[in-house]
């Protein structure tokens, strides 16, 4: 009878310290899973941020305007057409709008390597008009209408 108490007791033992280390694998397991989860989702957040971030660089701010039209003319010197803006204006008509109207001149290989690079400028951009004309000494001018987009709601 001893020494089925002894067994009985012993296994109750053996019993619960087994339920402990199953309930402790359980809660380890439950840590992983939770700091795989945090991982995978501050990845995802890094590559959000890394999304918005070149969203962002589409999108010109109005406060940094003179950033942009100074972009335009280093690109107009960059390929031998310097370009005189003409206007900007902040659009009323159409939301989230900067219109900039801008004049330059060279040859046509140049006037069009600059219609080329307005079109394919690292902006939201949208070309409302082009003009092209050439005058007697050969000279190819060019007059030009662009609606980048904006971060701030016009209303």
């Amino acid at each position: 009878m001893c020494a089925a108490g002894f067994v009985f007791f012993a296994f109750r033992f053996i019993s619960s310290k087994n339920l402990k280390a199953v309930e402790l694998s359980t809660s380890i397991q439950e840590k992983i899973n939770q700091q795989e989860n945090l991982t995978k989702f501050k990845k995802v957040i890094q590559e959000t941020n890394e999304k918005n971030a070149l969203l962002k660089s589409y999108i010109v701010e109005q406060d940094r305007i003179d950033q942009l039209v100074t972009f335009l003319e280093t690109k107009g010197d960059s390929v031998n057409v310097p370009i005189q803006i003409k206007n900007v204006d902040v659009s009323t008509t159409k939301q989230n709008t900067i219109s900039l109207s801008f004049d330059g001149e060279g040859t046509f290989a140049n006037v069009m390597n600059l219609v080329w690079i307005m079109e394919n400028l690292p902006y939201s951009v949208n070309i409302d008009s082009l003009s092209i004309s050439s005058d007697s000494s050969g000279k190819w001018k060019l007059n030009m209408k662009l609606d980048v987009t904006s971060n701030q709601i016009i209303q």
